[in-house]
């Protein structure tokens, strides 16, 4: 099964942030075990 999910983070000032929760939002609907590829793409 291959699936493909197109979402956007919010946006933050400067420093380091935990995004994890974000993204687990967003693959709620993905099955408990396999493989993830996550591609962020950095907009400065």
């Amino acid at each position: 099964m291959v699936r493909q999910i197109e979402f956007s983070l919010s946006e933050y000032r400067y420093g380091f942030h935990l995004i994890t929760p974000q993204i687990l939002s967003h693959l709620s609907e993905l099955p408990e075990t396999g493989l993830l590829n996550l591609f962020i793409k950095h907009t400065s």
